[in-house]
């Protein structure tokens, strides 16, 4: 919605250009199978959203995990010098662990207790602790569904916030202005799947899909075995 997006995706268009133009020279075009996609979409910025009708907002994480630590230290007792909340990062409060531990205490109800008071911030539609995404005890929702396959139980935190859509939580002094994404939500999450290549079958396809559907379909064409990891399908309406 900016002249500096238009500008970068008339680059983008440009280099890509470029790039099959070499292609083309080195190899011949009918020679190759290209696939494009992208890894996630974007959210308008908040303030643009807001003066569209479509409501969202900015949350100050800063002062959020500030808030959240006095409320913990309230509830739980003081830790020293130590605090409960380590970070939050990508909409996850990462909580001290091995703090938790040392005193004794259920990292269960704090979790909890975390989620619930941090939910009650204008906002944020709901929390999930991490405790409820690895057992699966999560609503039966394509969003749930999309929360659970995107998180790592060595990298992601302990209560994960699902904003409200269009609201971004500025979780660093830099994201007071501009915008970001990581959210279930369409406008982060619908991102295309262009493919070009002899045995490609020319159209527009509406079937549901997603970027893991591009190595089980690779591999398939290769007549190779599909990649261990692999947990898409073979986009055969799109194949010859």
């Amino acid at each position: 919605y900016s002249h500096e997006a238009q500008d970068i995706m008339l680059r983008l268009d440009d280099t890509i250009g470029n790039f099959l133009d070499q292609l083309d020279k080195r190899f011949g075009l009918n020679n190759l199978l290209i696939v494009l996609t992208a890894d996630h979409g974007v959210s308008p910025i908040p303030e643009y959203a807001q003066a569209h009708n479509l409501g969202g907002g900015r949350i100050d994480g800063l002062a959020l995990k500030a808030e959240m630590e006095k409320l913990l230290v309230k509830e739980f007792g003081k830790v020293g010098n130590d605090k409960y909340i380590l970070a939050l990062i990508n909409h996850q409060f990462y909580l001290n662990e091995e703090l938790i531990k040392e005193k004794k205490l259920s990292l269960t109800q704090i979790s909890e207790f975390l989620g619930q008071e941090a939910a009650k911030t204008k906002g944020v539609s709901a929390f999930y602790t991490k405790e409820r995404i690895l057992t699966g005890r999560m609503p039966d929702t394509d969003i749930s569904r999309r929360i659970m396959a995107g998180y790592s139980n060595e990298r992601c935190g302990n209560v994960f916030l699902l904003v409200e859509p269009f609201v971004l939580i500025a979780e660093a002094e830099d994201e007071y202005v501009g915008t970001s994404h990581g959210t279930p939500y369409h406008y982060d999450t619908h991102v295309p799947i262009i493919m070009m290549g002899s045995q490609v079958k020319p159209g527009v396809y509406k079937e549901a899909c997603t970027p893991s559907d591009i190595a089980p379909t690779l591999a398939n064409l290769l007549s190779v075995e599909a990649p261990s990891g692999s947990v898409g399908r073979v986009l055969t309406e799109a194949l010859k």
